[in-house]
């Protein structure tokens, strides 16, 4: 578990996208990885939305923080989407 945290933070700061596609073809083939692609995946997008909002906000925190809080939203609707089904919770 604590194997599948550091992945998605620096899973998040090389690539999140990558990353997110990686897991989720894993997960997709093993259920049994659901969770920990879930975990993965989420934490890649919050590092990685976290250096896009930063780098595009121009110094504006309200911006940032906006920017980030979107794209973790985003994500995780994607998430229970795509894992939804085969989610053994």
């Amino acid at each position: 578990q604590h194997g599948a945290a550091l992945i998605g933070l620096f899973g998040g700061l090389g690539s999140s996208t990558a990353t997110t596609m990686i897991f989720s073809r894993h997960a997709r083939a093993d259920v049994n990885l659901v969770r920990t692609a879930m975990l993965v995946v989420l934490l890649a997008t919050v590092v990685g939305s976290g250096i896009m909002a930063e780098r595009l906000s121009a110094g504006n925190d309200a911006i940032a923080l906006l920017g980030n809080t979107l794209a973790t939203a985003a994500v995780l609707v994607v998430l229970i989407q795509l894992f939804g089904p085969v989610s053994q919770v």
